[in-house]
């Protein structure tokens, strides 16, 4: 199977469709949170403040000056590599996300390869076994793709943290709902990261169940197509095992489809993070970035927003780039 290099023109286009995009996405936020109605100064205040100490930080922060003001000033910092300082914390923006960011990334990319690798063993399962078992699997992975994520975080904690110790069940049932660490509890080593695994149980599960539920409607559909096309019944009259039939051939014609499906399953896995971190209450970019809302704190905002449209725009650069490799047939 050769490999047709994407041509250079192509993916320049390609590269300033992103930085279009991108820009878009900053500036969009940027105006849709300076338009939101509140004074932000008021909610930075201590109780009590005066309407002169309300107008003194105001200015501080350069809030009462013109938004294409602000704008061209946050710009500015931005392509400097500058993301400014957290009204908040009255720290770098930088500092924070970088003590988050490790957290949603170990969060989302655990979940997103469980979310493909049991939604194509699922998928294909379902394309194998027509029948019940495929009606059953459907139902569930409908089910989990049409239900609101905070939804099923609050089912799973009442089931298996409230009920679970309400009823007293087995250890192993009664999962953590809150952190990412027992509180008060002084671990080290391989007890520490047990504590975190433990932890982990419940928002990792959540994720990759609404990613698995998704990846599995989408390859039992490819699978079904491809089952019954021509090169599948050659394979299958040359005597091919089915297991050599499903790993070799059909694997192999669903590389492209499943490539477009991981760079369209980031978005999702991001804005999952956002209910989910807020939920568990992890203190990862999804958590940081409601609390910023919140809390007017803009720059965190725009720090957590350009994070994750990255992430968003540079995978699907990699699957457009990637593509053909996938299926030789596609050019140019």
């Amino acid at each position: 199977m050769r490999y047709h290099r994407v041509p250079a023109s192509a993916l320049l286009r390609a590269i300033v469709r992103a930085v279009l995009l991108y820009w878009c996405v900053l500036t969009l936020t940027f105006a849709l949170l300076r338009l939101a109605p509140g004074d932000t100064a008021s909610l930075l205040v201590p109780p009590g403040a005066s309407a002169a100490d309300v107008a003194r930080l105001r200015t501080q922060l350069g809030l009462d000056r013109p938004m294409a003001v602000q704008y061209a000033h946050w710009l500015g910092q931005s392509l400097g590599g500058n993301m400014g300082t957290s009204f908040a914390a009255q720290r770098a923006v930088r500092d924070v996300i970088a003590d988050a960011l490790p957290i949603s990334l170990g969060l989302g990319i655990t979940s997103l390869v469980l979310s493909f690798v049991i939604g194509i063993a699922v998928g294909l399962i379902q394309a194998a076994r027509r029948g019940r078992l495929d009606a059953a699997l459907t139902v569930v992975s409908v089910v989990l793709v049409a239900s609101p994520a905070y939804w099923l975080g609050l089912g799973a904690i009442a089931c298996f943290t409230y009920l679970a110790s309400s009823w007293s069940l087995p250890l192993a049932l009664r999962l953590p709902a809150i952190g990412i660490a027992t509180p008060g509890a002084d671990l080290h080593g391989v007890q520490r990261f047990a504590d975190l695994v433990r932890h982990a149980i419940l928002p990792v599960c959540l994720l990759s169940a609404i990613g698995a539920g998704g990846v599995a409607r989408y390859v039992r559909t490819s699978a079904l197509d491809a089952v019954g096309a021509d090169w599948m019944r050659t394979a299958r009259a040359k005597g091919a095992d089915a297991l050599r039939l499903y790993r070799r051939h059909l694997l192999a014609n669903l590389r492209a489809p499943l490539l477009t499906l991981f760079a369209l399953a980031v978005p999702g896995t991001v804005a999952g993070s956002v209910f989910v971190e807020t939920i568990f209450a992890w203190p990862g970019i999804g958590r940081l970035m409601v609390a910023s809302i919140v809390a007017r704190d803009y720059p965190v905002v725009m720090g957590c927003t350009m994070m994750f449209a990255a992430m968003v725009i540079i995978a699907n650069l990699l699957a457009e780039a990637l593509l053909p490799w996938a299926d030789p047939r596609i050019r140019a």
